[in-house]
Formats: structure tokens, C-alpha cells, sequence
């Protein structure tokens, strides 16, 4: 005996909705194997549906691009915060920068070592130290530096800011649609179980090989266990 189960992925969800609103087109009204407060239900439950899941895909779709140029961004941007950095150093170890200097940057005057620049938050502070330090320096009569200046590694790190605010937008963006694809499934899952129940039960009297070939005209999806052999009407 075979089988029923629910659809596990959202298309296969909207399929068997859209089956559920075709039956209209396989009966007359008054045979019907769901009625008609229910094929209206699900009808407007197909249309929600099927918006949340296209809103769902759009917004991962977006999210997954703004995030590939993110990371290349952030790549672009870490390399010219290190550059700047070990120019600085490079700078004062041929003195022609006081060592002391080195402290407007947040940086150690004692020590060469680059700072960790490895996640995207130390990366953001050290980009904003950093390039404060320089205006800072330059306030006091300093001369800018250069190969790379602190205009050049800004203009590439504003843009790491800006992909990094893009990203938690489409990423907020995403997390709603999902939220609203997940709050449907149930209602969904619901409505189909309730009208294949009442199919199944417009067929019952039918003999066994019958009734599932009739069932699965209007959409109930059957599973065969291991070794069963499959019906034939």
C-alpha cells in the first residue's frame, strides 16, 4: 500500500497548490472532490505563496551578489589599510617620521608589527584610526604620505563601508522574506493535508489500484516502501 507525503521544498509546495485550484477544470461543480470555501482558500493561499517564494529567492539572490562584491571589497580595502600602515613604518624606521608620531595612528611607537586586520570590525577601526591619524599629522605640518596616500586607501575603504552597509541591508531584506516563506509553510502544509484527506475520502469506495490512480490525478503524491510493487490501474 502506498504512501502519501507532504511536499518538502516550496516548489513542490506551489505544484501541489496549483494542482489543488486545477481541479475545478477536471470536475463540475457539484463533484468536486474539495469544496469550494477550501478551493477558494487555496487559491488565495497559492497566490501569497507564491509571491513570499519569488520575494524570498529575489532577496537571496541580491544578498548572495552584494556579498561576493563585499568580499572583494573587503580584500581590496584590507590591502591598502596594511600598505598604508607599513609605509608609516617604513617611514620612521629611515627617520624621516618621528617614532612618536606613530601614536596619532593607534599605532604602538615601540613596535613594527601590523595590527590584526583579519575580521571585517578590525579592519573598519583600523581604517578609521588610521586615516584620522594621517589628517591629524597633516594638521599639525606634516607632509602627506604617499604609495599609498591616505586620499587613495579612503577612497577604498568608504567603499568597503558602503558594500558592508549594502550587505546588512539585503541581508535584513533576506531575513524578513524568509521569516514570511516560514511563516506560510505551515498554513500551506495545512491546507494541502485537508484536501487530500477530502480526496481521498471522495474515492474511498473505489478499489485500491482505482482510488490511487484517481488520487494522484489531482495531485496526492504517493511513495512506495522498499520492495513494494507498484500499482497499476
Amino acid at each position: 500500500m502506498p504512501y502519501r507525503r507532504l511536499p518538502k521544498t516550496d516548489q513542490a509546495r506551489l505544484r501541489t497548490l496549483r494542482s489543488i485550484t486545477e481541479l475545478e477544470y477536471q470536475f463540475k461543480i457539484a463533484d468536486l472532490p474539495v469544496q469550494l470555501k477550501t478551493m477558494s482558500a487555496a487559491t488565495q493561499l497559492l497566490s501569497y505563496f507564491t509571491d513570499a517564494v519569488q520575494q524570498y529567492q529575489q532577496a537571496y539572490d541580491l544578498m548572495v551578489e552584494a556579498s561576493k562584491k563585499h568580499q572583494q571589497q573587503v580584500a581590496t580595502a584590507r590591502l591598502y589599510v596594511s600598505h598604508f600602515i607599513q609605509v608609516l613604518n617604513m617611514t620612521v624606521a629611515r627617520g624621516e617620521l618621528k617614532r612618536d608620531l606613530k601614536a596619532l595612528y593607534g599605532l604602538d611607537p615601540n613596535s613594527n608589527l601590523l595590527p590584526d586586520l583579519s575580521n571585517e570590525q578590525q579592519l573598519m577601526e583600523w581604517g578609521e584610526k588610521v586615516l584620522r591619524g594621517e589628517q591629524e599629522r597633516i594638521a599639525k605640518g606634516g607632509m602627506p604620505q604617499q604609495n599609498p596616500s591616505a586620499a587613495r586607501t579612503k577612497v577604498h575603504y568608504d567603499v568597503f563601508i558602503d558594500r558592508m552597509r549594502q550587505l546588512n541591508e539585503k541581508q535584513q531584506t533576506f531575513t524578513a522574506a524568509q521569516s514570511r516563506v516560514q511563516e506560510l509553510r505551515p498554513q500551506v502544509d495545512e491546507l494541502i493535508h485537508e484536501c487530500w484527506d477530502n480526496i481521498e475520502a471522495r474515492f474511498a469506495d473505489l478499489p485500491l489500484e482505482e482510488r490511487v490512480a484517481r488520487c494522484q490525478r489531482c495531485g496526492i503524491i504517493y511513495y512506495y516502501r522498499k520492495g513494494e510493487k507498484p500499482l497499476s490501474a
